[in-house]
């Protein structure tokens, strides 16, 4: 648990300067980190077939949030991240006729009650924490908080990919660590989830993509949470 802790606070300390730096890979218009971004929007808005809210886990700069108010959709964005949050605040609120709000958080301790969202989405996260356990942790905050009928879109860098690989032998990143598409896949099945998708962006074979979407949803009862102080929206 410790070790978990120390690898959270390394996150939110990468992601806070990256956030002042304000320039990089995700801000290169037309960049290759656009046109992944577009697809992955793309496939995500394609799944909207619900009334309700929308939570973004993970949301960074708000890169997604305000297509997604533009869909019609409440959105709430959550980051552990203050400077991204700030980021994404500046973004939206040249767009104040959209429908969002912003709460910074841990996606392992999401401050919301059990089955509040309709639609949950976890793009360019979950390959930030340190291991299975503490993947399997944020994948049973996201289902926790997921209405029985309610869909969820989990979005992995894939170990199984030769990009993915190789960048990780030449240029490992102090927070990143790619992921097998089996490892979310088995734990959302041990969580009830029984309608399963995955989805390859930039390549039509899943296994073999370097970004996978994980397109899932559960008839059952939502879990019971144990998270720390709920937020009932």
């Amino acid at each position: 648990m410790k070790n978990e802790m120390c690898k959270e606070k390394a996150v939110k300390k990468f992601f806070d300067d990256t956030a002042k730096e304000r320039s990089g890979f995700y801000d290169d218009p037309g960049g290759l980190a656009e046109k992944f971004q577009k697809m992955v929007l793309r496939i995500v808005i394609n799944e909207l077939r619900f009334d309700g809210r929308l939570l973004d886990v993970g949301c960074g700069r708000g890169r997604y949030l305000t297509r997604l108010s533009e869909a019609g959709v409440t959105c709430i964005g959550v980051d552990i991240s203050k400077g991204m949050l700030k980021i994404a605040k500046t973004h939206l609120d040249d767009r104040r006729e959209l429908d969002f709000s912003l709460v910074q958080s841990s996606a392992s301790r999401l401050p919301f009650a059990d089955a509040s969202f309709g639609f949950v989405i976890c793009i360019d996260l979950l390959h930030n924490f340190a291991n299975r356990a503490s993947r399997e942790q944020v994948v049973r905050e996201l289902a926790r908080v997921i209405k029985p009928d309610g869909r969820l879109v989990i979005e992995i860098k894939n170990k199984m990919n030769i990009i993915y690989w190789m960048l990780s032998k030449v240029n490992p990143s102090p927070v990143a660590e790619t992921v097998t598409l089996s490892e979310p896949i088995s734990i959302l099945k041990l969580l009830g989830f029984n309608v399963i998708e995955t989805k390859g962006v930039a390549f039509p074979i899943s296994i073999l993509s370097p970004i996978v979407l994980i397109i899932a949803s559960r008839k059952k009862s939502p879990l019971v949470g144990e998270n720390v102080g709920t937020v009932a929206y």
